[in-house]
């Protein structure tokens, strides 16, 4: 499966025989990519995800930056968001995700917490999904906080898919001012399915541009001072972009290669590659 790039004086969004074509190589594939367990439960299902490492998740300001994350997911997929886990799973609720909120914000410094608001349970494969696990103050030069988000495939199909899409990965990146991370296509499994994992790996080497992500909070601590490699949309803080000559320079040495675009963010570049 190869994600598809764009020519370089393009914005993000303006190249609809791109899309038409990734579009078709996608759905192509992912029937081929998913795997039931033999009781018929889904375990694999393509999906389309992005991760974000960023720095200061014990401050006030970034918990309530994440606060707004969470929000902006909670109102666009309300009605797909069925379960939250925060010190424990429950049923998602609006009196619940307001606690929730308030409690994230509300907490110490020194508290670590991973909370997330998803369409399944951990036993299940969840299509929807917003997650962040947080560093502790103790630990906030030793390692990095971590959002993912999970969106169905499918939703580049819908009208104006794609930028919606772009428009997350830029909003999101921006309210975390993320450090670095990625978006693209990757294998979505339960969070307790880690006997699947295998798998996972397996079909990353079978089909080229998928990401495998299993378990994005753990690989924090060996990405301090890199990056996990380049995706359909790679996302440099500006750390990363002096370590590569600075903005002017990436985008003149990039120009002779017509399928990578560069989109700004509130804290760096976010590289678009495509066919």
């Amino acid at each position: 499966m190869r994600v598809s790039r764009s020519k370089g004086g393009r914005s993000m969004s303006d190249t609809t025989t791109d899309a038409v074509r990734l579009l078709a190589g996608v759905a192509q594939q992912s029937e081929r990519v998913a795997m039931d367990s033999e009781l018929g439960t889904p375990v694999i299902r393509l999906g389309l995800i992005t991760t974000l490492y960023f720095r200061n998740g014990h401050t006030l300001e970034m918990k309530r930056r994440v606060e707004a994350c969470f929000s902006r997911f909670y109102d666009a997929f309300k009605p797909k968001l069925k379960w939250q886990l925060f010190k424990r799973m429950r049923r998602l609720s609006a009196s619940g995700f307001a606690s929730t909120r308030r409690q994230v914000v509300e907490s110490l410094p020194d508290e670590q917490f991973i909370w997330s608001i998803a369409s399944a349970t951990q036993a299940e494969v969840a299509m929807y999904s917003l997650f962040v696990m947080n560093t502790p103050q103790g630990q906030a030069d030793n390692d990095r906080s971590c959002l993912k988000m999970v969106l169905p495939w499918s939703c580049l199909t819908e009208p104006d898919g794609l930028k919606n899409y772009e428009a997350w990965i830029r909003y999101l990146s921006s309210e975390v001012q993320a450090e670095h991370g990625f978006g693209g296509l990757a294998c979505v499994l339960p969070c307790d399915g880690h006997q699947y994992l295998p798998w996972e790996y397996r079909l990353a080497q079978d089909y080229i541009g998928l990401m495998v992500d299993p378990g994005p909070h753990i690989e924090s601590l060996r990405l301090l001072d890199r990056i996990k490699g380049v995706s359909w949309y790679t996302v440099l803080g500006e750390g990363f972009v002096r370590q590569l000559g600075g903005s002017d320079r990436l985008r003149g040495e990039m120009s002779a290669h017509s399928d990578i675009v560069f989109h700004s963010y509130r804290n760096g570049l976010i590289e678009t590659v495509r066919n």
